[in-house]
């Protein structure tokens, strides 16, 4: 409603619900971390977040037709929407529900965990129902962990198992609930309430606070597509996935592919059917990129450049990484060197005398093309670089692995500002006009962005989100832009789809992923596939491809087959829907539905441009393989065949017998498929463990302990090899489980017993709390009115511009309309100008708290809070419109931001005249830390961090002792932590928080509030974690030794007379926030670190970052490992910029069964807190090699294939 401007008109409880309930963490900061500086030339109000978009698996099974979804109901009402009926138990259940959403309303639980815990009564009831003779069912342990996270945790949730029939039973220390085996088989009304209280919370979805959200839990408005495509041609000649497609400016289209060649095509007079013209030879490898230069006197038909792909084996670059420089004739004038990875992306400069080269190596090379000369590196970006943009004025933008956007001064070679806001792998970029460009990403969205070249007076950034866009399934690969404006873009989910002015228009259907997209000046669309052709689609009739290459078309897209693996056991025909089921609309396009037909299962998909289901293929279940089955491929018998995917988007098939080494088939398989041998040993364990699941190994004796790799000088040991080794005076452990595996005889109950008591006394890793995963800290309701307007009377009687007698009645409605939760109407909008007006600019700071008090309520309304922040981004947008404004635009921008003059409302230092009063204070710290709730708000708050830092910080110094203010400085700081977790910030921003932290702590007395002690510890310690630059910073500050000896000292903490037991959360924050100093500690130390426990392993993968880590997985009695050891040691002091750590398997099992360790020595490689890479066994070189290209490379995995 709100996205269509006006008032959403639902119940007032649906309201509340949706203020109290607590909003997703994710998306507040969505936008760039950074401020708004240049926008289009004619400026546009911000549009809307997009609306949370539940993704789903690409084809998903149900477990039949009463399986089916709930729906939510069009318009959002205080009841769930359940039929009418007079059944007692029903409405007992759904009274039940209602309690249990006032309590959680009033204590701050969010809707997700109401859901969340009516899920799990179900699951209950469903089982009961399902087995109402098994015992087991009936009864469920209070103390399980799903019942006491999930129901125990909210207060009256338990009181919903009663309504349903459950009895509570105490036996010793242990609560059961309790089913009577008469009830039941009487479960269904029960059931029906709960699953229409969980549409009905799924529906009402806390996006923005005063927003409500209805998400796919029912029936949507089936979109309609303004623009259908059929195909034209086909562009067919190729033998791999064709990775680039280019249109030049003759009319020609330029394909690149893996199978190392370049092709120009061309289409005849008269036709619009392209055909081969030119085949470009000479690549040693694959082709990852093309890109093609406007005609020149010396080039008339333009020069074509093409980029490879990487062959590197054991740190060795086994083909030369070149790109390729030819002519319209074929002809290569140029090969240019320098990049060591896989050169990922090619772009050319307006005037084509420029190419800008992007690399899995992490930089950016710029190379004059007459010369062949590379002018510049551009080195900044922590992983693959994927995506370049040239823009005028020799700058460049450019996307990457490490998921930022970067904007550079390609001749100073020096990086100008960073975007963020993509939750991963930002895959192309695109202009889209005058100050706006386009992002696609691996995180399924694309992003309009607003871009300034030159910089500004508010702070060092280049731009900000202005809309995300979402419909993809998968990665999205590529983009392209019409002369129009149109933005289209290609994906792995193998669609092409159109968007215009943000809105989805046309969505093309493709029988594999979509690596590249062009669009031509006639408006048709070229799309390069991973199946070889390139097709280009049309809208003019004359266009379109003949009927008979239609039809060929549409089955190639419906006969592909999907492999589908289910989880439970395999597809249970039986339980399909029939095809009565495709008589229901779809609701999303390309949304799959599976029916049965006779003794085979169908999947369908929705094209929203056909308005009906149309076939994808037969569903055939994953590979159930049976114990003596064959299977055929390539035309042999192999016992087993399994599907590997080779690459992002690409997979073959792998045939193995029963007696065969699997260290020759994987040997065998790089081999054919032109893979890096360093694969070797993750094929061999995956087809060995692949074989087990199929045939479990018998055990038998083993001739050693150590198993010979035979492609690897040093020996393994595979976890469980010795499981019945009897050699006489040896003991041997499974370092996984702990069991003893032969020698010495068997293991005694009273030794396992100790082994078990001793691992049980080991310290468990405390309950997450930093970094924070808590919803932000609010303060939701409205001021009393009758109280507000007594203390407005008073002020306005003293002030020497008094308001109005309507004036101050306008209010007054205002501030009943809020009382009574009716939302803000037409009819408080008088109000609503009153109060954020002539009070908040004439009046004095010291007065204006009462006008604070009202805005606090005011940005929880989400109709208020898109106009207001809307108004001041437009309003910068306008001032930046031409790159730098002077001083009166800016000062006209930041006088239409509402949430500036609140922020400066509490500043001692810009008018020394008119200071504020500690009510004021406290008031505009609650309205910033209120905003949060609030999307529309969340690039103001980012654009303000500094001046909140600032401003904040000196008032909370002023009153350190005042307990509200504490908290509220406390509640904004927690918030900021969390909003910018993954998010860029300046460190010394952070440093000006934390100095206003250390006097907030200073004036804590014994009795201090302990939420707001909680939030402020969790909010430092987010604001810090990972980030060892902020850890040295807060440590020279004394910010630990401030927490140990006042925050863990004070009596509302630790306990004291009050309360004896203090408050175990706050104390177990404050133990996870000196964790992070003491893992910075041991870090800082040279040489080899040595976690002591799976608590310390974790802390220090965290803390590392983007720092690389490689851990040696080791047990005291294992041979190689003691082999290997000195050697790791010695790597360890040589490369000082890489963390090198030691785990004892046999005393960190959590860990090891954490990380998947099945044979020790492991080494494993983390890098960002993700482990992407591995080798097993004592082989010196290879780990030498590894740890090298670890150095250099770090970033082509993250965005590599």
């Amino acid at each position: 409603a709100i996205e269509r401007g006006r008032m959403p008109s639902y119940p007032a409880i649906a309201l509340s619900i949706a203020l109290l309930c607590t909003p997703s963490s994710a998306g507040i900061f969505s936008g760039a971390s950074v401020t708004p500086l240049r926008a289009s030339a004619t400026p546009q109000t911000p549009a809307s977040p997009p609306l949370l978009r539940h993704k789903a698996a690409s084809l998903r099974l149900r477990g039949g037709g009463d399986a089916a979804v709930a729906e939510a109901p069009a318009e959002v009402s205080a009841t769930p929407a359940v039929e009418e009926t007079a059944d007692p138990a029903q409405a007992t259940v759904l009274a039940a529900v209602d309690d249990l959403r006032n309590k959680c309303s009033d204590t701050g639980r969010s809707n997700e965990e109401i859901v969340a815990a009516l899920k799990l009564c179900v699951l209950y009831t469903e089982n009961i129902a399902a087995n109402p003779t098994e015992a087991k069912f009936r009864r469920i342990k209070t103390s399980n962990k799903a019942f006491a996270s999930k129901i125990g945790a909210l207060p009256g949730a338990d009181e919903i198992m009663l309504a349903i029939g459950f009895q509570a039973e105490q036996e010793g220390d242990e609560t059961f609930l309790t089913l009577p085996e008469a009830k039941a088989s009487q479960l269904t009304a029960e059931i029906a309430a709960l699953k229409a209280s969980i549409a009905y919370g799924s529906a009402v979805s806390a996006d923005t606070l005063g927003q409500i959200v209805t998400s796919g839990t029912g029936e949507e408005e089936e979109p309609q597509f303004e623009e259908v495509y059929q195909l034209s041609c086909q562009l067919q000649g190729h033998e791999g996935d064709v990775r680039g497609v280019c249109f030049t400016e003759d009319g020609r289209l330029v394909t690149a592919s893996r199978d190392k060649t370049v092709r120009v095509w061309k289409a005849p007079e008269g036709s619009h059917k392209y055909e081969e013209e030119v085949l470009l030879e000479g690549h040693e490898y694959h082709l990852a990129s093309v890109a093609v230069s406007p005609p020149t006197a010396e080039h008339p038909g333009g020069l074509v450049f093409s980029g490879q792909y990487d062959l590197t084996s054991h740190g060795k670059i086994e083909s030369k990484l070149v790109i390729k420089v030819w002519n319209r004739e074929g002809q290569c004038i140029k090969t240019l060197e320098g990049h060591t990875a896989t050169v990922s992306v090619l772009a050319l400069s307006a005037d084509g005398a420029t190419l800008f080269s992007g690399s899995w190596d992490k930089t950016v090379r710029v190379w004059d093309v007459e010369s062949g000369e590379c002018k510049a590196v551009l080195e900044g970006h922590e992983a693959a670089v994927w995506a370049l943009l040239p823009l005028a004025g020799d700058k460049l933008l450019t996307g990457s692995a490490d998921r930022t956007i970067r904007l550079w001064d390609t001749v100073d070679a020096k990086q100008m500002g960073t975007l963020r806001g993509h939750g991963d792998c930002v895959r192309a970029l695109a202009m889209c006009g005058s100050g706006v460009f386009c992002s696609a990403a691996n995180d399924c969205t694309l992003k309009y962005w607003s871009l300034d070249l030159g910089g500004n007076g508010l702070d060092q950034s280049i731009g900000f989100c202005l809309q995300t866009l979402s419909g993809h399934d998968s990665f999205v690969y590529a983009l392209a832009v019409r002369e129009n404006g149109d933005v289209i873009s290609g994906a792995e989910d193998r669609t092409v789809k159109v968007w215009r002015e943000g809105k989805l228009v046309s969505s093309i259907r493709l029988p594999d992923s979509v690596w590249s997209v062009a669009a031509l000046p006639n408006g048709d669309i070229a799309a390069a596939c991973a199946d070889g052709v390139t097709r280009v689609f049309t809208q003019a009739e004359e266009r379109g491809a003949p009927e008979e290459e239609l039809a060929a078309f549409s089955a190639l897209v419906a006969n592909r087959t999907m492999e589908l693996k289910c989880a439970l056991g395999g597809l249970q025909l039986e339980k399909l829907p029939g095809p009565e089921a495709l008589e229901k609309p779809g609701t999303s396009d390309g949304q799959t539905r599976v029916v049965r037909e006779g003794d085979k299962a169908f999947a369908y998909g929705w094209s929203a441009s056909a308005g009906k289901w149309e076939p994808v293929g037969e569903v055939v279940d994953g590979p159930q393989q049976q114990i003596g089955e064959k299977s055929s491929l390539n035309g042999k018998e192999y016992d087993y065949v399994f599907q590997i995917e080779i690459e992002e988007g690409k997979t073959s098939k792998i045939g193995m017998n029963k007696d065969d080494n699997v260290y020759m088939v994987a040997s065998d398989f790089i081999d054919e498929h032109d893979l890096n041998p360093d694969y070797l040993e993750t094929i061999a364990s995956w087809l060995d463990n692949e074989i087990d699941k199929i045939a479990p190994k018998q055990q038998g004796n083993e001739e050693c302990l150590l198993d010979k790799d035979p492609f690897n000088e040093g020996k393994v040991y595979r976890a469980g090899s010795a499981q019945k080794l009897n050699e006489e005076g040896q003991v041997f452990y499974d370092p996984l489980t702990g069991k003893k595996l032969g020698g010495g005889g068997s293991e005694s109950e009273d030794e396992e017993a100790e082994r078990q008591k001793k691992a049980a006394a080991k310290p468990k890793s405390p309950s997450k709390h930093i970094p924070t995963e808590l919803p932000y800290a609010s303060y939701p309701g409205a001021p009393k009115a009758e109280g507000a307007m007594k203390k407005m009377g008073e002020i306005n009687a003293a002030s020497p511009q008094p308001l109005t007698e309507a004036s101050m009645t306008a209010v007054r409605a205002l501030l009943d309309s809020l009382a009574a939760d009716k939302g803000v109407g037409e009819a408080e909008s008088s109000g609503v100008g009153v109060v954020i007006g002539p009070m908040l600019s004439t009046w004095k700071r010291a007065d204006v708290f009462p006008a604070l008090d009202a805005i606090r309520a005011l940005v929880l309304q989400g109709d208020f809070a898109t106009r207001s922040a809307g108004s001041a981004m437009q309003g910068y947008a306008v001032a930046y419109a031409e790159g730098s404004p002077s001083p009166d635009k800016l000062k006209e921008a930041q006088a239409g931001d509402l949430l500036l003059r609140i922020i400066m409302s509490a500043s001692y230092h810009d008018k020394p005249d008119d200071q504020p009063s500690a009510l004021t204070v406290l008031m505009a710290m609650r309205v910033v830390a209120n905003a949060f709730e609030s999307a529309p708000f969340s690039p103001l708050l980012q654009i303000h961090t500094g001046t909140v830092a600032a401003v904040f910080s000196e008032a909370a110094k002023r009153h350190s002792d005042n307990k509200l203010i504490q908290s509220a400085y406390a509640a904004v700081l927690f918030n900021y932590a969390k909003a910018l977790r993954g998010h860029a910030a300046d460190d010394a921003v952070v440093a000006t928080m934390m100095d206003g932290a250390i006097e907030v702590i200073k004036g804590y007395q014994p009795d201090a509030d302990v939420t707001g002690v909680y939030r402020l510890v969790a909010g430092l310690g987010t604001l810090i974690h990972g980030n060892m630059t902020r850890v040295k910073v807060a440590t020279e500050m004394g910010l630990d030794k401030q927490v140990r000896m006042r925050v863990m000292a004070l009596e509302s903490v630790k306990g004291g007379s009050a309360s004896p037991a203090g408050d175990p959360k706050t104390q177990k924050c404050c133990h996870q926030f000196m964790d992070i100093f003491d893992v910075a500690q041991m870090m800082s130390e040279p040489g080899l670190k040595h976690p002591e426990s799976d608590h310390d392993f974790d802390a220090l993968i965290a803390a590392a970052g983007n720092t690389p880590v490689v851990v040696d997985f080791f047990a005291e009695w294992c041979g190689p490992c003691k082999h290997i050891a000195p050697a790791f040691e010695q790597m360890a002091l040589d490369n000082p910029d890489i963390i090198f750590a030691k785990v004892d398997v046999d005393q960190l099992k959590g860990t090891s069964q954490k990380c998947g360790v099945q044979a020790m020595p492991t080494f494993q490689f983390y890098v960002g807190g993700q482990k992407i890479h591995q080798i097993q066994g004592a082989n010196e070189a290879g780990l030498k090699a590894a740890i090298e290209t670890l150095k250099t490379a770090n970033g082509a995995g993250a965005g590599g294939e």
